[in-house]
């Protein structure tokens, strides 16, 4: 029978075990090494059940048995257990995973998008339908369309599509907006779409259509999703022709063009386009919720960081990403996946960007197929995501 002794600071067993009650001046004269580097940074350590600071964390400790554990909110905690021997360095390198879960929703499904944190649009392709899904597992057509949807894009009450159109020359990309309501669809042109919102209602915005072809001044209009639309003049169009795709950022200061392997971006004060900068290479770049940051993917999969657009300094932030990119709501943190051929599964990883710190929200185990696409609610907690076999799942976060 194994009989402790209390000796000092230490508890002494028969085995010759030093358990260590972590005494502040024990750790001082200890003559060990331990490094915990466990991310997120800023994690909880405990050594014997006691808290010994946040990682990332130095200690100096004496030979011995020591149960580590790893604590953070939301978190799966991470335990092990750490033998120390006399001169020796040791460190402890982990990811803490979130406690997540994962939500079939569909199949045959496509393009995701949030109306709400608990209500999600996408595309049924059998039926070529915009359904919409409540996480009570409720499923409604909103409307149907008569060609292939290639996009969706939410404004407020109403859902705007582009989709391919079926005319006397071929097919076109035509703009519709269904109501959400109602399903009722206006017309409102041929191209591609970016809606920028000029009222709270979504009554009046801003829409892009890109150009394939050199030439003009204009490619943006404002209007009503049931009402005319007015040409706004844009100068230095020709630079970013022809166009692949557009986008606003969420404040409606900056518009951009991608164009091939570059971005174009424009800043507008309410009624003139001026010709801001361009990056190159550059793909993917998304803004920030508050449109003050811009985030963009090289053609070698690493994430570059735009904090200022006025002075578009460029930092690394991550590498060996897959696109698309997307936003936390806070707009601290940009989420990217990861694909592992060995099990044919996805990683979703969270950046901060401005400290580089890497987050796993959920590993190659729990996500199946290759994510081709995805969207985050608006409270942060839930991603949706499209894979390769056009299966629909939700990610449910920190619970």
């Amino acid at each position: 029978m194994l009989i402790p002794i209390l000796l000092g600071f230490a508890l002494i067993l028969s085995t010759g075990i030093v358990l260590e009650n972590l005494n502040p001046e024990f750790l001082r004269t200890s003559k060990t090494s331990l490094l915990i580097n466990v991310l997120p940074t800023g994690s909880d350590v405990l050594l014997n059940g006691t808290v010994v600071g946040v990682t990332p964390l130095n200690l100096s400790l004496q030979p011995g048995r020591y149960k580590l554990r790893i604590n953070r909110n939301n978190y799966i905690p991470y335990e092990t257990t750490v033998v120390l021997r006399a001169g020796q360095r040791v460190t402890i390198e982990y990811h803490l995973h979130y406690m997540t879960n994962v939500q079939y929703v569909a199949s045959e499904a496509s393009l995701p998008l949030w109306e709400n944190y608990n209500t999600l649009f996408y595309v049924n392709m059998p039926d070529n339908a915009i359904t919409q899904y409540l996480l009570t597992g409720e499923k409604k057509m909103v409307a149907e369309m008569p060609d292939l949807i290639l996009s969706l894009e939410n404004c407020l009450n109403y859902i705007l599509v582009q989709h391919y159109a079926s005319e006397d020359l071929g097919m076109v990309e035509e703009i519709l907006a269904v109501e959400i309501d109602t399903g009722k669809v206006f017309e409102l042109g041929t191209g591609d779409i970016a809606p920028m919102p000029v009222s709270e209602e979504c009554e009046s915005y801003l829409l892009g259509f890109p150009l394939q072809e050199e030439g003009g001044d204009s490619i943006v209009w404002r209007g009503k999703p049931d009402g005319l639309f007015q040409p706004v003049s844009l100068e230095g169009l020709s630079n970013a022709l022809p166009a692949q795709s557009i986008a606003w950022s969420a404040d409606g200061q900056w518009f951009q063009i991608q164009r091939s392997e570059s971005v174009h971006i424009w800043h507008y004060d309410g009624a003139v386009f001026t010709y801001a900068f361009q990056i190159e290479p550059a793909f993917d770049a998304v803004w920030s919720p508050n449109g003050a940051r811009l985030v963009y993917m090289h053609q070698d999969g690493t994430i570059y960081y735009v904090n200022n657009p006025e002075k578009p300094d460029q930092k690394i932030v991550s590498s060996n990403g897959m696109l698309p990119l997307r936003w936390m709501p806070d707009g601290k943190q940009v989420v990217f996946t990861t694909y592992n051929p060995t099990d044919g599964g996805s990683a979703f990883w969270a950046v901060d960007v401005e400290t580089g710190n890497r987050t796993l929200l959920a590993d190659s185990s729990m996500i199946l197929g290759r994510v081709v696409d995805f969207a985050i609610s608006p409270d942060g907690l839930k991603i949706a995501y499209v894979n390769d076999l056009e299966q629909l799942w939700i990610l449910v976060l920190g619970e």
